[in-house]
């Protein structure tokens, strides 16, 4: 599998916001959440460049429980 790289998807976004003037989005991808490092930068890009607009994912919630270490 080959993912963008969160800088790449905020740059898109950024032109899709100016554009569009979107409210929300949704993330299409039940693989978004298997890597948290890349969740982790992807947000703080998010804030970082001034979004304010809510969004959401579909998710598998045992590739989330794959990185969390609550059961330990």
């Amino acid at each position: 599998m080959r993912k963008r790289s969160p800088a790449n998807i905020i740059q898109e976004m950024k032109l899709l916001r100016d554009r569009y003037h979107f409210a929300s989005f949704m993330f299409h991808d039940d693989c978004l959440t298997e890597n948290r490092p890349w969740v982790t930068e992807f947000c703080q890009l998010y804030m970082a460049e001034g979004f304010t607009q809510p969004f959401f994912c579909r998710a598998v919630p045992t590739s989330w429980c794959a990185t969390r270490t609550w059961w330990s």
